[in-house]
């Protein structure tokens, strides 16, 4: 028999993970991971090699898949380790929500400098491009399962992508290897066993290299993806990117200037880099339409999974969505105090030498919102202006003004959050101790 995989090939594409500090088996018990763990052992590696297997207590034989495989690791005087996943399933299906717990306990249990060898091979790479190009995936989806990835501190590395799962049949019978067979895996229900038995197969027979020309298309898909990255780099550095007290912003000014495509582009590139959950096509598209090309005047939003975008100083926004608020709050204040209010974040009043608001130790301190009309002279200015006028000289955003506490004492406008003291309330003398007011809002994403 001639067979094309072996240890020989292994160590061949070992050769990217050996800088990892041990080598870590993901080890379900089927063929797969058997032929892995098995090649794996025979090969003279510095690393330690481990065997990992997750139980996620959905089959009624899962406690006798876990035993065989402890049992194998034994014979082959390998360390073992299980662990048990908790699945919970949300809406994305039992084959994704099973896929999630095995990370999550594999995230876990890795250390840093770990590599997780999975044995995903060709056929799956192939179902894996299938299965995304029937949900309308794009270039990223479409470029299938990656050779390496991180995953917690460490990273997983799939050494078999390149061999076709009749390779590995080839070498577990020539080594008389034992594996389980997961009646699950007959079930046609799951998307991933309908796509091998009824697409694949029958492909196979039309198209004898589609494992192949399926694996290059995804190759190709990868290289646009990068290439998309690489210019959606180039053109959210030209917006001049910013992590702001009200959120994320990037200038509106260049990205205007680019085609739609790119604007696109790099408004999905910004939103992944700073790991926020990315809008669907949809909502990307309401974005170019009524957030970056609406009016000057205009105060668009656009909404997705507890994230807002809007606009404002020609700059587009991220932020957090806005909490429920009511105008009509008010809480009392005292010094060396700090309070939480709904929808507007932390407000705190702490002692300082040479600034700040002078308190007397009989003063009643208020927090109260604008009901509009409200007029502040702050110290320096020749007179007092109305809190909206000011508010837009200072480039507050319009989202945030309504929810600015202002600071009364006893019952007279004394300071606008932490932006204005009201003239005849702030400390005069350097050495006297004054009152600052601090905001933390409950809008951005900074730390």
């Amino acid at each position: 028999m001639n067979i094309n995989y072996n240890t020989d090939t292994l160590f061949k594409e070992l050769r990217p993970a050996f800088h990892a500090r041990r080598f870590v088996v993901a080890l379900s018990g089927g063929l797969d991971s058997m032929v892995l763990l098995h090649s794996l052992n025979a090969l003279p590696l510095s690393q330690k090699v481990i065997a990992l297997h997750i139980n996620h207590q959905l089959n009624e034989k899962s406690t006798e898949w876990e035993q065989h495989c402890r049992e194998v690791c034994e014979q082959l005087g390998v360390e073992f380790f299980s662990r048990t996943a908790n699945v919970v399933v949300n809406g994305s299906g039992l084959e994704d929500a099973a896929r999630s717990a095995r990370y999550r306990e594999f995230a876990e249990f890795l250390e840093p400098g770990d590599c997780l060898l999975s044995a995903h091979h060709l056929n799956d790479q192939a179902e894996t491009f299938l299965l995304r190009l029937m949900r309308g995936s794009g270039p990223r989806g479409l470029s299938g399962m990656p050779l390496a990835r991180q995953v917690g501190e460490a990273y997983v590395y799939r050494p078999l992508l390149g061999f076709p799962r009749r390779d590995l049949m080839d070498y577990a019978e020539h080594n008389g290897l034992r594996w389980i067979e997961d009646d699950s895996n007959a079930n046609e229900d799951f998307d991933r066993n309908f796509i091998r038995k009824q697409i694949i197969n029958p492909l196979k027979k039309r198209w004898p290299a589609m494992l192949n020309n399926v694996t290059r298309s995804a190759n190709l898909s990868r290289e646009a993806e990068e290439l998309s990255r690489e210019l959606a780099s180039i053109d959210l550095f030209a917006c001049y990117p910013r992590d702001e007290r009200w959120g994320y912003s990037i200038a509106l000014a260049y990205l205007k200037g680019c085609t739609r495509v790119r604007q696109k582009n790099a408004v999905r590139f910004w939103i992944a880099e700073k790991g926020l959950e990315l809008p669907g096509r949809a909502r990307l598209e309401e974005i170019v339409d009524n957030v970056i090309h609406a009016s000057d005047e205009a105060t668009p939003l656009v909404s997705w999974d507890g994230i807002e975008c809007r606009r404002f100083a020609g700059r587009l926004f991220l932020t957090n969505a806005l909490a429920s608020f009511d105008p009509t709050t008010e809480v009392e204040l005292t010094t060396g105090d700090f309070v939480n209010i709904p929808g507007v974040g932390e407000v705190s009043f702490s002692s300082d030498i040479g600034c700040g608001l002078h308190i007397d130790k009989d003063d009643k301190i208020l927090i109260r919102f604008r009901h509009g009309g409200e007029r502040c002279k702050p110290e320096g200015r020749r007179h007092s202006q109305k809190l909206k006028k000011l508010m837009q000289e200072c480039e507050v955003p319009h989202w945030v003004r309504d929810r600015t506490p202002l600071i009364y004492v006893n019952n007279k406008l004394a300071a606008v959050g932490d932006f204005w003291i009201n003239e005849g309330f702030g400390i005069t003398d350097e050495k006297e101790t004054g009152f600052v007011v601090g905001c933390y809002y409950d809008l951005g994403y900074e730390e």
